[in-house]
């Protein structure tokens, strides 16, 4: 039942099919653990291979179309990951039809305003970059660490993926020897309706931490959240070894604006940054983008929590401290519920290193710890 971190060679195609296929394979070896069991009750894979897509208004159409449009390879891996369930499904007897429309509307994840949960802090270390991250949400969930090489004509992409459950490499985090990268999600609790009745004119938010994955340098970073509108606001973190950077992405009401808008860049200078799920701005935070109160607040609290735990920490030569920070507050009464893994990236010159720390269950794997060299 251990969680290795698994590694995936191919094309985009086959690396989405492996990827599927050991999701597949690892809910159904796992399917009589108490563990899996409940957490298969509250997310109903089985009705969401098959119910997804909304075939009568056919609301996801356009965002489908886009992406095939504009990313044509993240089809692929959708198709692969697709075909890999079915072929798991038919391996082990089990009679349930698995369609590309559902696992599409399935990798969408978060294109539903619901309330995500994740803390975040970045620190300048003596040779490069640290970045600390707690993902959480209502209920702890399993999560998959690849070691991936996609195979095109005269290339070769590296990277580390951190994923959910059948969405797509990267979905959580990632890094591939340039850089690393976190997100946190964003309320919109006023904006859902305008941005959804747009959605003809926008891409998956999913989209953009699966290709952050291929970044080497800021501007190709920036130029990504340029290109398109976006559905739905998001956070993230990127740090070199010499740099780091928080974004904040606001997706424009209006399509006919230049998507180039949504995105804001801020150099970090300071020695540690925290954020969890509110925009930071100036001394306070965004109040236009924003969870209903409730998550408003708990957002702030949890940001409060991070910045006055860590204010002492200066040029982090020494990790332990931060360690413990993420590490107390996934075990802490409030959070603990909901905690489903604590990352550590850092980022230098030579290498970026991944460490991971999970709390889905007891007899499952609790650490993965992975380096990737630049060019490796």
């Amino acid at each position: 039942m251990e969680m290795n971190y698994i590694e995936l060679t191919g094309s985009n195609y086959q690396i989405g099919y492996k990827a599927g296929r050991w999701w597949a394979e690892y809910f159904l070896r796992n399917r009589k653990v108490e563990a899996v069991r409940k957490f298969l009750r509250w997310c109903n894979y089985i009705d969401y291979f098959q119910n997804s897509w909304d075939s009568k208004n056919e609301i996801h159409a356009p965002l489908l179309r886009n992406t095939m449009k504009w990313y044509p390879e993240i089809i692929k891996e959708i198709a692969g990951m697709e075909k890999g369930v079915s072929d798991a499904f038919h391996h082990h007897k089990t009679k349930i039809n698995v369609s590309f429309l559902d696992m599409f509307c399935l990798m969408l994840g978060e294109t539903y305003d619901l309330d995500y949960n994740c803390s975040s802090a970045v620190l300048r270390t003596p040779t490069g970059h640290m970045l600390a991250h707690n993902d959480e949400y209502t209920a702890r969930y399993p999560i998959l660490v690849s070691k991936v090489a996609i195979k095109t004509t005269g290339r070769v992409r590296r990277f580390i993926s951190v994923s959910y459950p059948f969405q797509l490499l990267g979905s959580s985090a990632g890094t591939n020897g340039f850089l690393a990268y976190s997100g946190n999600s964003i309320g919109c609790k006023e904006q859902l309706a305008t941005l959804r009745s747009t959605w003809v004119d926008r891409v998956p938010l999913a989209l953009f931490p699966r290709k952050l994955l291929e970044a080497k340098t800021i501007h190709e970073v920036t130029d990504l959240f340029s290109q398109h509108h976006i559905t739905l606001p998001s956070h993230h973190y990127i740090i070199f070894s010499n740099k780091a950077y928080s974004l904040q992405i606001r997706p424009s009401l209006r399509p006919s604006s230049d998507p180039g808008n949504q995105i804001t860049v801020m150099k970090i200078d300071r020695d540690v940054h925290c954020h969890t799920n509110h925009f930071i701005s100036g001394e306070g935070h965004d109040k236009k983008w924003v969870y209903y109160r409730p998550g408003e607040l708990e957002s702030l609290g949890r940001c409060k929590y991070l910045s006055d735990k860590l204010k002492n920490q200066h040029v982090c030569g020494d990790d332990l401290h931060v360690k413990k920070v993420f590490l107390d507050m996934a075990q802490h009464s409030r959070y603990r519920k909901q905690t489903a893994a604590s990352f550590f990236f850092r980022v230098t010159k030579e290498l970026s290193s991944f460490e991971g720390h999970f709390y889905f269950a007891p007899g499952f794997k609790k650490r993965c710890s992975i380096t990737h060299e630049k060019g490796g």
